[in-house]
This record gives structure tokens, C-alpha cells and sequence, in this order.
């Protein structure tokens, strides 16, 4: 039997052709390889569900699991995300919306935590947004520093 991988990322897509290789490639970069992708298209309009099978065979050449699948309806965002997350088989999991991407060190210094910290259950950090033309754009961080939040207070923000 094949070993679960530590990390799944799942990738709910609806006809965001436009930003999906970049996303892809963003994960194909990652410094950190004990992981899985799972690509869960909602019934898009664009070429989305053609572009992810283009990559199929990237994800594998590097020993990445790589599971594409697609709705015959739109089911809806949260529908859609939660047979994402059903698919995945990984200790940690990372929800990455499609017009996303990651820095090459993300899940590495993220997994260095919830290893490190073992009642941590989410990280959290800062990112960097860009705008239609691909400029970067300045934005605060959501927390200065660096640090442990217990749950109650973070879940108190998150109701804001």
C-alpha cells in the first residue's frame, strides 16, 4: 500500500484558466516534497479542466501524486471544496484557490512548524498581492511579529 503523504493540496477550481499554470507551476517549485495534489474542477466554462491534465504527467514525472477530477454540474463553491478535502489523504492540508501561488519555501517552513509545534493547528502568513497586470502591490502584514495564538482569541479574529 502506497504511503499517505504528508501534505495534501487541494485545488477547487471554477474557469480560472487564466491563472492555473502559474498556480501549478508554483507547487511543481516547492522545496518541500512529501505532498499530493488534488484538482477538483466545478463544472468550468474555460479550458481549466484541460490545462490541469496537462500537468498530470509533470506532477508524476516528479513522483507527485496528482488527482484531477471534475463536477458535470456546478456544485458550488463550498460543495466543490469539500470533495476536494474528502479526496485527500495527507496529515496536513492546504486549501490553495486556483488563482494563487505559492513561494518556493511555503510548505517547508510551514510543515517545520506543525512539526515543531505539535498543537498547532493552522499557520498562518503573510502574502503578497498582485494585481490583473501581475504588479505587486504593498500591503500590511495581518501580524507584525511571529508567534502562537491560541485558539479562542484566533477564532475571535476570524468572527470579525
Amino acid at each position: 500500500m502506497e504511503k499517505a503523504p504528508l501534505i495534501s493540496i487541494c485545488i477547487p477550481n471554477y474557469n480560472y484558466a487564466r491563472y492555473l499554470p502559474e498556480c501549478l507551476d508554483s507547487i511543481l517549485d516547492q522545496t518541500y516534497r512529501d505532498f499530493e495534489v488534488i484538482f477538483r474542477d466545478n463544472a468550468s466554462t474555460d479550458h481549466s479542466y484541460e490545462i490541469a491534465k496537462s500537468y498530470q504527467d509533470k506532477f508524476l514525472k516528479q513522483g507527485i501524486p496528482f488527482k484531477i477530477g471534475i463536477n458535470p454540474q456546478n456544485l458550488g463553491s463550498d460543495r466543490n471544496s469539500e470533495l476536494c478535502a474528502m479526496e485527500s489523504r495527507g496529515k496536513y492540508r492546504l486549501i490553495l484557490a486556483s488563482d494563487d501561488l505559492l513561494y518556493p519555501s511555503f510548505l517547508e517552513e510551514t510543515v517545520s512548524i506543525l512539526e515543531q509545534y505539535p498543537k498547532v493547528s493552522m499557520v498562518m502568513t503573510h502574502r503578497d498581492e498582485i494585481d490583473a497586470s501581475g504588479a505587486k502591490l504593498t500591503s500590511v502584514p495581518f501580524y507584525n511579529p511571529s508567534c502562537i495564538i491560541p485558539g479562542e482569541q484566533q477564532a475571535a479574529v476570524f468572527m470579525k
